[in-house]
């Protein structure tokens, strides 16, 4: 690796002990995954359609299958990266204007806060597990509303709406 790399870097080791890294490459403006199998190191461009991979989050599945948030400094949003299939598939954004999700407490119980812009208002939204089934769908039909997650075990969420991820932690 050469130039400005390994910045914003998120760590987690799968169940054989084996390490994964996402991190923004700074030099080359993008979101990369390494991982080290039979003591090997792979590297993996998730995304480089931009100024994209700062403040990653990286969360493994029960499968060993990455899932990564980060932000997409370029549209000002969040963005998600998982590789569910051989590939990785992201979200993408074409407008280019900046959209402000909250939920809190986070983690919290299974009742959540959520705060959207108004444009959003009406969309429908959807809760994915780490391995990347859908679990719930609603729709989001005020500027804040509640997310009641309660039937669900503790563990690690994406709340999806409108091209933007959240990761939810249910304790």
């Amino acid at each position: 690796m050469e130039g400005n790399v390994g910045m914003y870097s998120s760590f987690e080791l799968d169940a054989n002990g084996d390490p994964h890294i996402s991190y923004y490459d700074e030099t080359n403006d993008r979101l990369k995954y390494a991982y080290r199998p039979w003591h090997s190191w792979i590297f993996e461009t998730v995304d480089a359609s931009g100024n994209v991979g700062t403040h990653s989050s990286l969360e493994l599945d029960a499968n060993g299958n990455p899932h990564i948030s980060y932000y997409d400094e370029f549209y000002g949003r969040l963005k998600y990266a998982t590789t569910v299939t051989p590939v990785f598939i992201t979200t993408n954004s074409p407008e280019k204007h900046r959209t402000i999700l909250s939920i809190y407490p986070n983690p919290g119980d299974g009742i959540f806060q959520v705060q959207i812009p108004e444009s959003l208002v009406g969309m429908k939204f959807r809760i994915y597990g780490v391995d990347g089934r859908e679990l719930s769908a609603g729709f989001a039909n005020n500027i804040e509303f509640l997310l009641d997650l309660r039937r669900l075990r503790s563990g690690i969420y994406f709340f999806y709406l409108a091209n933007s991820t959240l990761k939810i932690v249910k304790k």
